[in-house]
């Protein structure tokens, strides 16, 4: 069959659209296999979905890192761990194992022993991401650094109001001495 005067330039879209290798017919419907019925993907996050808290050093980027939490968890209290896993970016049994890990990680859980997550643990888990995948710290690492995040802010202020005294002591010390 020869095709109408004109139309040399454009192709057979039904010759374009089979399929050079019979193979490629099999895998032709698998391409969306990885979503679930609903649309919902573990790992379809955009990158403006998720908080940057690569820089979460200063307290303007503290502030922008829990609006972006904030923003993400809503005014829920309480999470499944399907969620958390979700807002995380991480797979349900990552969480699991990062509680192994990090004692200061604790869901409550339901009388059917389902695991609730708090907002201050989705934070926490939030942080743990940070600390493992961005800054790739070991998981050693990242204990030592969320202890001393916890632990960082108390004992400077007690440190400062010591050494405020010990200085009052010495200036007296040295004025009596001379």
């Amino acid at each position: 069959m020869t095709p109408p005067p004109g139309s040399a330039d454009f192709p057979d879209p039904e010759q374009d659209a089979a399929p050079a290798d019979p193979r490629d017919e099999a895998h032709a419907g698998e391409e969306n296999q990885d979503e679930s019925e609903d649309g919902d993907e573990l790992d379809d996050q955009e990158d403006g979905d998720e908080p940057d808290l690569q820089g979460a050093g200063s307290d303007d980027d503290q502030h922008e890192v829990s609006e972006a939490v904030a923003a993400l968890l809503g005014d829920k209290l309480y999470f499944k761990i399907g969620e958390v896993a979700r807002i995380v970016g991480v797979k349900p049994y990552v969480l699991r194992y990062w509680e192994t890990e990090f004692s200061i990680l604790k869901p409550g859980k339901t009388r059917s022993k389902h695991r609730l997550y708090r907002r201050r643990d989705v934070e926490l888990l939030l942080r743990i991401k940070d600390l493992l995948h961005t800054r790739r710290f070991t998981i050693e690492g990242a204990r030592k650094k969320l202890r001393e995040e916890s632990m960082g802010a108390e004992p400077q202020a007690a440190a400062t109001g010591a050494l405020a005294e010990i200085r009052e002591a010495l200036v007296r010390i040295r004025d009596s001495l001379g």
